[in-house]
Order: structure tokens, then C-alpha cells, then sequence
């Protein structure tokens, strides 16, 4: 993930992190089994925001997971026009 700071898509939220990025994507997750950085026993989330950019950049390491019992399948983002918006 790299240090850049995200605006928020809605300007009226900006007290909160929690607020929608701009040209990034939020994920949360509870823990993970396995993990000795994360792994909590009450109901607390991690909130995760990463830039498209490094989206893109990483999207080999990205898995696409369409529903209970679907298979996690590698993820390639959507090609972009000729000045590099999405379709």
C-alpha cells in the first residue's frame, strides 16, 4: 500500500475515516485465522482503504470471490479507453 492520501467521494464526510475514498476501494475483515497481526476475539473490524493505482498494480495478487461455495478465482481489472477511464 503506498502513503497516498485519499479524498473522500463525499466531501461532507470528511471528519470520518470511515468516509468512501475516492479512487480506492475499502475492505474490512474481522481477522483471520493465522494472523499475528489481526485476529481479534470481540467485534472489532479492520477498515483497509488501497488506491486504484496499487490496485492495479497488484492485481495478480487479487482473488474475486462471487458468493458462498464459488470458488476464489484471480481478479483482472476491466481494460481502460485510450485516457485511461474505465468503461
Amino acid at each position: 500500500m503506498c502513503d497516498k492520501i485519499l479524498d473522500p467521494a463525499f466531501p461532507l464526510e470528511k471528519e470520518t475515516i470511515a468516509a468512501q475514498p475516492y479512487g480506492a476501494t475499502t475492505f474490512f475483515s474481522s481477522g483471520q485465522y493465522g494472523s499475528t497481526v489481526f485476529d481479534p476475539i470481540d467485534d472489532s473490524m479492520l477498515q483497509i482503504n488501497v488506491c486504484d493505482e496499487c490496485l492495479e498494480k497488484k492485481y495478480q495478487n487479487v482473488g474475486l470471490d462471487k458468493g458462498p461455495y464459488i470458488p476464489t478465482v484471480k481478479w483482472t481489472p476491466p481494460p481502460s479507453n485510450s485516457s485511461g477511464e474505465r468503461a
